[in-house]
């Protein structure tokens, strides 16, 4: 399998495992759906915090516009009292416990406040933490390689721990029902097409219609950078010579040589006086016992 390390930018990155007789629109449809992926879980990682922290979303003024029907009678809590807003009378589904709202949130903007309860926030926190760990880029220094399915099952126990927390369901509008339904734009400016995308190597975009192999040898071993983004932009950046590490240790190297050749510039060349191997009589004191004593 070749190790093709897809990069967006610097902080933006992942590795992936294709054989190297693979057609570069494979390899090139592999990489956005891993992408789009990676910001999905990302992007529902941080919904689903703020799902915890403050309950289920309220209905938006803009929510009509992302696809969601406001005339839809919402299942769980009834509408009668605002959008997305549970009656005070209601009792809260089972598994549930009610919030207070904070005292500076508006009707516009408030959470309903209906927070799960302990067992199943810490199952659907460990939850988010796995996701955000399998779409993390800690795995391009650890030489780990994304899968599809791998990204899919920490979808999938997203899911399910939402289910678990949530078992009346979210309001359509609510971002983790959206990020979990795959719901267009949820997944920002970040998300790309296969057919409005391309991968370069070298200065020049990879060959949909040609094997991996033409661009990048025939050995399955090697591990090549590759350029992801939008198709039309023009060739991208060149990458560094050497890494941001290497570079520091390199400026550091050359500051300790200038401060080295500081010193040697001010020095008179009577420092070494000072030293014991300048010492004339170090040989008769070391044979008399005495090179230990230090007078005054």
């Amino acid at each position: 399998m070749v190790l093709l390390h897809i990069k967006r930018s610097d902080q933006d990155h992942f590795l992936l495992g294709v054989p190297a007789q693979a057609l570069g629109g494979d390899a090139l449809a592999l990489a956005v759906r891993v992408s789009n992926l990676r910001h999905r879980l990302l992007r529902l990682c941080e919904d689903g915090t703020q799902l915890l922290c403050s309950g289920p979303a309220p209905q938006t003024r803009g929510c009509q516009q992302d696809g969601a029907d406001s005339d839809e009678e919402p299942e769980g809590p009834s509408a009668s009292n605002g959008p997305g807003r549970a009656a005070p009378s209601q009792t809260a589904p089972a598994g549930i416990e009610r919030a207070a709202a904070g005292p500076e949130e508006g009707p516009e903007t408030a959470h309903n406040g209906a927070v799960p309860a302990a067992e199943c926030a810490e199952y659907l926190e460990r939850a988010l933490a796995g996701a955000k760990q399998a779409a993390h880029t800690d795995h391009v220094a650890r030489r780990l390689a994304l899968t599809e399915a791998a990204l899919l099952g920490a979808l999938d126990a997203v899911r399910g721990a939402v289910l678990a927390a949530f078992p009346g369901g979210l309001l359509p509008w609510d971002p983790v029902r959206r990020g979990l339904e795959g719901a267009p734009g949820h997944q920002g400016p970040e998300a790309l097409e296969a057919a409005a995308a391309e991968l370069w190597f070298a200065g020049r975009a990879l060959a949909l219609d040609a094997p991996l192999s033409a661009r990048l040898g025939r050995n399955d071993k090697t591990r090549v950078v590759l350029r992801l983004q939008r198709r039309g932009l023009g060739a991208p950046v060149r990458e560094p010579v050497v890494d941001e590490e290497t570079h520091k240790a390199m400026l550091a190297w050359h500051f300790k040589k200038q401060e080295q050749q500081k010193k040697l510039a001010e020095d008179d060349g009577t420092t070494h006086y000072d030293s014991a191997w300048a010492n004339p009589k170090a040989l008769k004191a070391h044979f008399s016992g005495v090179q230990t004593l230090r007078l005054g």
